[in-house]
């Protein structure tokens, strides 16, 4: 893996321990992947404190037949410049976070826009569903990433068949595109999204980059343990407990009620680059389940977690990878603030390679900074809930140990559908 990284921190030696996590509190439900936490990752592309300057979309299509509640589905569009040589141009499609939009999520990925850019790639940006009635400028989107989020979860929204959509659609207008070299990332709900299009569409994909993301396949209601109510009173939010029934990492695939399957990836293993945070409150580090106090209304729904260990163990086992085939393929930073990579390489063990980074950070997008006061408020919501405090007690840190965009890019680079 090339250590490329944004800082001059240096290299620390031993691998990264998972730090103990407590439950979120009761003001950020379903936060795991609201929005606002992803809006504290990156750099606007304009100073701090200066205004918020929309992206200039190449294009905005919008796959034939795809309306949802009156509302044509689209995705958008950032392109290299100059000509781009038929059947010669990869592909990157990005997923936004729940309760923000394409726009809000293109701001926040600055180096990886500019990057991808100059490495010819084109950039796809498609939006989620729309919140019912949401007066925000975001309109509160979603995706159906198994079992969350909110409007895309509660409405049983097709984003799979929605993404197949927009890539026949971009095959069918750009004749540019490398079809062997499509790549799909995301982060949070967007992340929950690409591991989702890894299990259900790998025969179109070279790689997958998911971060701060989830493994939605299965409901784990039945791994609910040590629950505590919200103050809200109509969610209780629970740990993943690995030693109930059909729970551990080596059953979970298998024995629990299954919302999609990941069993296509051993006829189609896929490189996968995955990005978590052993100090992010939401993202399933150790797991979590929230799920209404009371089932039944049809406002409510359950989202279960597995840890991430867990997950990692699932993915693996779908792809192929050998427990033993391991390699600390990354690794920068210092005490407290430093990321490990460890990877699963092809032809030890594994049909594609395999790598899974562990940072010392929050919710957030690594290896970047940005003005979250100002595009918060650009998203539509409250001077209260876009406090900075507030927002970084509720979502954690930040690390400059990795760049998520440089990486990304580098593992992209390095690989093809075969």
């Amino acid at each position: 893996t090339t250590h490329r990284f944004d800082d001059d921190m240096s290299t620390q030696t031993g691998t990264a321990v998972r730090k103990a996590r407590t439950l979120p509190s009761a003001t950020a439900r379903h936060a795991a992947y609201l929005g606002l936490g992803l809006l504290g990752v990156s750099l606007c592309g304009a100073g701090v404190g200066q205004p918020i300057v929309p992206p200039v979309w190449s294009h905005t299509r919008s796959p034939r037949g795809w309306v949802y509640k009156g509302e044509q589905r689209k995705y958008h569009t950032l392109e290299p410049a100059g000509n781009m040589k038929p059947g010669k141009v990869p592909v990157i499609v990005a997923f936004h976070g729940n309760g923000a939009d394409a726009a809000a999520f293109a701001l926040q990925l600055p180096v990886l826009v500019a990057e991808a850019k100059k490495r010819g790639y084109i950039m796809v940006f498609p939006e989620g569903v729309q919140k019912e009635g949401s007066t925000l400028r975001c309109k509160e989107r979603s995706w159906n990433a198994g079992s969350c989020c909110d409007e895309a979860v509660l409405n049983d929204v097709d984003d799979v068949g929605f993404t197949h959509a927009v890539l026949d659609d971009l095959l069918g207008r750009f004749p540019q595109v490398d079809p062997s070299r499509i790549y799909i990332t995301g982060s949070s709900n967007g992340g929950s999204m690409a591991i989702r299009m890894a299990c259900e569409m790998p025969e179109r994909l070279a790689a997958v980059g998911p971060e701060i993301g989830s493994l939605e396949a299965v409901d784990g209601n039945r791994c609910a343990a040590r629950c505590e109510p919200e103050s809200d009173g109509i969610y209780e939010m629970c740990e993943w407990d690995e030693r109930a029934p059909g729970c551990s990492a080596s059953e979970f695939l298998q024995t629990l009620p299954g919302v999609f399957s990941c069993h296509r990836l051993k006829e189609y293993p896929t490189p996968m680059l995955l990005f978590n945070g052993n100090l992010d409150p939401f993202s399933n580090i150790s797991g979590l389940i929230e799920r209404p106090i009371k089932p039944g209304n049809a406002s409510t729904y359950s989202s279960t977690f597995p840890s991430m260990e867990t997950a990692i163990v699932g993915l693996r086992t779908a792809t192929g990878c050998a427990n033993h085939a391991t390699t600390i393929s990354f690794q920068n930073g210092t005490k407290k603030n430093s990321t490990t990579c460890t990877t699963y390489p092809v032809g030890a063990g594994c049909a594609a390679n395999f790598t899974y980074c562990l940072s010392d950070a929050g919710h957030r997008w690594y290896g970047s900074t940005y003005d979250q006061y100002r595009l918060c408020l650009w998203e539509g919501y409250s001077e209260e809930e876009c406090d900075p405090i507030s927002d970084l007690e509720t979502y954690g840190p930040n690390t400059m140990s990795i760049s998520v965009a440089y990486q990304l890019l580098d593992f992209f680079d390095a690989h093809r559908r075969q």
